[in-house]
């Protein structure tokens, strides 16, 4: 579902610090410490059928899906938060969490070798 793209785009990242490298850096691990956690409590809650820690872990994921300029991820992760309001079909929370975990992981790849140099500001 989510495999047709790079995992991150830190161009949203950069600009919204200014392009300074030492903040990117700060931002790209933090990005990804939060990320790491969140893979983990997603995966822990679809094993254990907890559907408050499911739709908790998809509610963080969007704001770090978007800082990592994958608001494409949007509307899936919507749809685990808000799946109270409206059933999903037999499998389908199975197959959403599963494509978003693994974007998850190919996103911390990604970061793990991200440079804050890649990201300057394309006016100078």
């Amino acid at each position: 579902m989510f495999a047709n793209r790079h995992p991150i785009d830190l161009s949203f990242l950069a600009r919204s610090v200014e392009y300074d490298a030492e903040m990117l850096g700060i931002m790209i691990e933090m990005a990804g410490e939060q990320l790491a956690e969140l893979r983990d409590v997603l995966h822990l809650a679809q094993l254990n059928s907890d559907t408050e820690r499911l739709r908790f872990a998809a509610h963080k994921l969007k704001s770090t899906a978007g800082l990592l300029g994958r608001r494409d991820l949007l509307e899936p992760l919507d749809l685990l938060e808000d799946m109270h309001l409206r059933p999903m079909l037999p499998g389908e929370q199975a197959e959403l969490v599963a494509n978003v975990l693994g974007w998850a992981d190919r996103a911390l790849d990604a970061l793990a070798v991200a440079e804050p140099i890649d990201y300057t500001d394309p006016a100078t």
